[in-house]
């Protein structure tokens, strides 16, 4: 766990057949899209310049990391909140090269890609769905 995310969570399910069965490659994208979806769009909230309604910039980085804290603790049992490709795919590529192998890329049942698509979805929906629903009346 140190060189990449995986799905579900080794520490609490176990690494056997039986806990990979819980989660599914679609599942674990769905979990770090919704989870990059929410933390994009409180990000966009609380530092659109036009939000009247932000708690302002000495209170963003709080409320930044809140949000992160409670999607950890929602969504860490599922995926390990990964959140950013950059996160998970540097260090599996680190472990890949120092001779992991399969352990690495493609991971177990094959999911790396989850962790490189999923925010790549996620991050654009939660931007998007601030532009739309508050972006223009801030």
């Amino acid at each position: 766990m140190v060189f990449g995310e995986y799905f579900p969570n080794p520490t609490l399910f176990g690494t056997d057949a039986a806990a990979r069965a819980l989660v599914s490659p679609l599942q674990a994208a769905l979990v770090e899209a919704f989870g990059t979806a929410v933390l994009a769009f409180v990000i966009f909230a609380l530092s659109d310049p036009r939000n009247s309604s932000s708690p302002g910039t000495h209170l963003t980085p709080f409320f930044v990391g809140f949000t992160i804290a409670a999607l950890i603790s929602l969504f860490s049992p599922v995926t390990q909140a990964g959140w950013n490709p950059a996160r998970d795919f540097g260090p599996r590529l680190v472990a890949f090269a120092l001779g992991w192998g399969d352990v690495a890329i493609p991971g177990p049942v094959g999911g790396f890609w989850v962790y490189i698509v999923g925010p790549l979805v996620g991050a654009p929906i939660g931007a998007g769905l601030y532009e739309r629903l508050l972006g223009s009346t801030s």
